[in-house]
């Protein structure tokens, strides 16, 4: 029987040894599996969490990942970090929102944009931008789960008034995205995320740019969108 080692996972994962899981896709660094009807990320070891993920000790994604057919994960010396977002209600400086759209703009002009997205995200027509855009996760969902991983964080009206809005609508998205929409809905984020709100909160403003940085190196635009959902709501806030 194989064994994967795990070093880190996040701690609202329902995960039984005993499941048979099912590869969907792989990457350079991680794997999308399926997990009794959920989505359940495989990470590399130096990779960021994201919610339902584990991390573990396997150099073989670039080489084809493939699940054998006897395994285990062993969780014996892993660490459990938690996708759950706390709500700390206060409104930003706008020092912390002017750091934030630093990084976004210089991401900005190495990417090439959406303009019909841009349109609706400048509009605010929330329910509009969900599945706009192409890939796994499209750039709108992005967005909005930046969006509403902060109001979730900093705002509990105005996460209340985006959740009526978008949550009508994700079924016209791809699985995955629906998926992280769901997570996000549920007021769960990704492990930079959550250390980018825990920054924006007490104003260090070295893990702001950290943090940042992080979330922008996600994906080709994944992150730059994440980042400008952010910085939208926390102005929203503001």
């Amino acid at each position: 029987m194989f064994t994967f080692t795990v070093t880190k996972f996040d701690s609202k994962l329902n995960l039984k040894n005993s499941c048979r899981l099912e590869l969907i896709e792989t990457f350079d660094t991680a794997c999308l599996l399926n997990n009794s009807g959920n989505f359940l990320t495989l990470l590399a070891d130096n990779r960021s969490g994201v919610p339902e993920s584990i991390n573990i000790k396997c150099d073989c994604f670039r080489k084809g990942f493939k699940l054998p057919e006897k395994y285990r994960f062993d969780f014996s010396d892993s660490k459990a970090w938690s996708s759950d977002i706390k709500c700390k209600i206060f409104k930003p400086r706008k020092k912390v929102i002017n750091l934030i759209e630093k990084h976004v703009k210089k991401k900005k002009n190495k990417i090439r944009s959406l303009k019909k997205l841009e349109d609706l995200i400048t509009k605010a027509s929330l329910r509009d931008i969900i599945g706009m855009g192409r890939g796994l996760t499209p750039s709108g969902d992005d967005f909005l789960v930046g969006s509403l991983n902060t109001t979730a964080a900093f705002s509990k009206k105005l996460f209340k008034k985006l959740s009526s809005e978008i949550s009508p609508g994700i079924e016209k998205t791809t699985s995955l995205s629906r998926h992280f929409l769901e997570l996000a809905l549920k007021k769960r984020a990704g492990e930079d995320i959550i250390s980018l709100l825990k920054a924006i909160a007490a104003g260090n403003e070295k893990n702001i740019d950290k943090y940042s940085e992080n979330i922008l190196n996600i994906g080709a635009t994944s992150g730059y969108y994440t980042l400008r959902g952010i910085a939208w709501a926390l102005k929203k806030i503001l």
